[in-house]
């Protein structure tokens, strides 16, 4: 948040609100016993969206994807609305080298990437790779949005 020039005051009110929770699950109509949530957010909490935001943008920044202009005149492009991803890329050896660096800057903020909710898409017809695999994970190639 500091990065992105956020007043020092909402940072630590975003953090207050963050630390010390505890939460209850409804099931069936009945409440659980209390429990600490140590890490993630509240399902429904105002503020995730705009955190999760936050974080791509880092990671779309840090891997410099979309420095300007289309995919007509770049090598790499990515596409994002909520938590779904689309890489574009010119060459399987770009959507490697994308995803490593996706990767690591997304665990250095702390987070993991969802193979299963990440695609890429190359800008060439000959390609025949379906799935890449990189660090353990499998990520599929979109073929039409």
């Amino acid at each position: 948040m500091k990065e992105f020039g956020i007043p020092m005051k909402l940072v630590r009110l975003v953090k207050m609100t963050l630390a010390n929770t505890n939460s209850k699950v409804k099931i069936q109509g009945k409440l659980s016993p209390s429990f600490e949530t140590a890490m993630g957010l509240r399902q429904g909490y105002s503020l995730s969206t705009l955190l999760f935001n936050l974080c791509r943008k880092k990671i779309i920044i840090n891997v410099r994807i979309n420095p300007g202009g289309t995919i007509f005149n770049r090598t790499r492009q990515c596409l994002a609305y909520v938590e779904d991803v689309v890489i574009l890329v010119r060459s399987e050896g770009y959507i490697k080298k994308t995803l490593e660096e996706m990767a690591a800057i997304t665990h250095q903020i702390g987070l993991q990437m969802n193979d299963t909710k990440t695609k890429y898409m190359i800008n060439r017809h000959e390609n025949k790779v379906k799935v890449i695999e990189l660090i353990g994970k499998k990520y599929e190639k979109a073929e039409s949005f």
